[in-house]
């Protein structure tokens, strides 16, 4: 998880325009980072590029921490490990 967790951090502190060390786990996106609409919205447009995901909407509601945006990815990640798993079978 901590090469997924530093690029998640370092994909939010380019985007943000933020210093890295700024993006702690539990640094809120509004309060700590000062993320208005349009930013969260340019930082989920970069994670659905980086990761090459698609994000439901009702889903960028939970993005509020920098440790949501990882935790959402990596969910997200073990249900393709687990589908791949399945259809080996």
């Amino acid at each position: 998880m901590a090469s997924l967790e530093n690029d998640v951090k370092a994909l939010l502190a380019q985007e943000l325009e933020v210093p890295i060390h700024e993006v702690t786990t539990t640094a809120d996106l509004k309060k700590d980072l000062t993320v208005n609409d349009l930013g969260k919205s340019q930082m989920i447009n970069a994670i659905r590029q980086r990761f090459d995901v698609y994000i439901e909407e009702e889903d960028t509601d939970q993005l509020n921490t920098s440790m949501s945006n990882i935790d959402w990815y990596e969910s997200l990640q073990l249900t393709a490990d687990s589908r791949l798993q399945q259809l080996k079978m």
